[in-house]
């Protein structure tokens, strides 16, 4: 268990759906050194997580064919 601005992270196991691909390979293209994490937040979907600049994101889609990223700061706010 991990612990991130005071609250609790777990780690679980998921089979991907079509989508997470697509930001799985987002996240590889865009982030510092090519390698992403997953993030849950209780019943949430999970987010693929990845470090700019030095900075987390995470991969944000309106819809399946446009992708962008997002901090992660603002997925992790209450």
């Amino acid at each position: 268990m991990l612990k991130c601005l005071g609250r609790k992270l777990r780690t679980r196991w998921f089979t991907p759906q079509k989508n997470e691909t697509k930001k799985f390979e987002y996240a590889r293209e865009h982030s510092d050194d090519g390698t992403f994490f997953i993030l849950t937040r209780e019943n949430t979907y999970p987010h693929i997580c990845f470090f700019k600049d030095k900075k987390p994101y995470y991969c944000w889609g309106a819809n399946q064919d446009e992708l962008s990223m997002e901090p992660l700061e603002n997925y992790l706010k209450p």
